[in-house]
């Protein structure tokens, strides 16, 4: 965020602020356009300081997770009984995403992130949520993982399919037979 406030006032700001001489805190609640507040403060002399307005960045819009920082999100095998097992392959595959886009993931944040996965029962998905404190980034982000057939598919060993003519495959197939012989002639028989 600094870089920002020495890039707006390049021309009157000769020394570039840093950390080591301003302190940086919030200032009051998100306004309702969504900007926020923070109080910058000389550290030498706490009665100068000033407030800037801003608009956090969205990681939503910078961040996309392709199957290269996927490959911990497999449902092949079934879902977890604990959706926690994926908690920290997510974060991992999450700031990876943020160090290819050039985010410095130990400056970025104020505090540790943290990460976890939900299940979204409207959209019937998986949702990775990382969640940060920062001047800079909004401090939620949702990005809806990818549809696995494994989520649905949950019985993948099946019995086989056995020959049983009172069965259901059995009755199916003598009603095929009876309605091929009759050429198409909508008349079933049940055995």
């Amino acid at each position: 965020m600094l870089d920002l406030v020495n890039a707006f006032n390049a021309e009157t700001v000769y020394t570039p602020l840093t950390t080591e001489r301003i302190r940086v805190e919030s200032y009051g609640p998100p306004e309702p356009d969504g900007r926020v507040s923070a109080l910058l403060t000389n550290k030498s002399k706490p009665d100068d300081y000033v407030v800037v307005r801003y608009r956090k960045l969205s990681l939503n819009d910078i961040i996309t997770l392709g199957p290269e920082h996927l490959t911990w999100f497999d449902l092949s095998k079934g879902k977890p009984a604990d959706l926690r097992v994926w908690s920290e392959p997510a974060m991992a595959s999450f700031e990876s995403a943020c160090a290819e886009r050039g985010i410095v993931v130990s400056k970025a944040w104020e505090n540790p992130a943290q990460c976890h996965v939900e299940y979204d029962i409207l959209t019937d998905r998986y949702i990775l949520v990382y969640e940060c404190e920062s001047f800079v980034y909004e401090s939620r982000t949702r990005i809806t993982l990818p549809y696995h057939i494994g989520q649905d598919l949950t019985k993948t060993t099946l019995p086989g399919l056995e020959y049983d003519l009172a069965g259901f495959w059995g009755r199916k197939l003598l009603e095929e037979v009876t309605i091929t012989k009759l050429n198409g002639f909508r008349y079933r028989v049940f055995v």
